[in-house]
């Protein structure tokens, strides 16, 4: 019997290559997707960053934090409505004509509203805390998110509100009290 040589690949070779390609596929889509999710996290650290510097200019120029409570990032843009766009309105000079930031940040993710934006400046201290907050996506963040003195570990909190009530109390109550006109703690000011 005479044997024919063939060139070529076998069925086995070819879904073995196959399988590969597949693997090598799905692993970069993974890394890809927690790479976007890494530096939208990012841009919402930098953003809560510059709205502080802001807060914190315009705090030494009038005494006190822009007077806005439960101010949220979920409108569609400033100018529509909503709390967040009043916060805006004293940063860009349009309440009382001194310009700290052109505009307020909307998450990257934005129109999603899973993620937002939120700032409370209390009026049970005449002004002087304020707190924000923004949910993280990346699940590495979240230690973040729990170690920083604020009220819930699904959010990551700044401002002198937060800290300001995480010294004086020092268990549960020392969680910051949000949505409260008032009260800047759980168990008073």
């Amino acid at each position: 019997m005479n044997k024919q040589k063939t060139n070529g690949f076998t069925m086995i070779e070819l879904l073995v290559v196959v399988a590969i390609i597949g693997v090598l596929l799905t692993l970069i889509i993974m890394a890809v997707g927690s790479a976007n999710k890494i530096s939208r996290d990012n841009k919402r650290l930098a953003d809560i960053k510059e709205v502080q510097r802001a807060l914190e200019l315009y705090k030494a120029d009038n005494g006190k934090y822009p007077p806005v409570n439960d101010a949220s990032a979920t409108t569609t843009a400033c100018g529509t409505g909503g709390r967040w766009c009043t916060l805006e309105n004293y940063l860009n000079g349009t309440t009382l004509g001194t310009k700290y930031m052109a505009k307020l940040p909307l998450d990257p993710s934005y129109p999603n509203t899973t993620y937002t934006y939120y700032y409370d400046s209390d009026t049970g201290d005449g002004n002087q805390s304020y707190m924000m907050r923004v949910s993280l996506e990346y699940s590495k963040n979240a230690s973040k998110m729990t170690g920083d003195g604020g009220a819930s570990a699904a959010y990551y909190e700044v401002g002198p509100q937060v800290q300001y009530c995480f010294k004086k109390y020092t268990s549960t109550a020392a969680r910051t009290s949000y949505g409260s006109a008032t009260t800047v703690c759980t168990t008073g000011n």
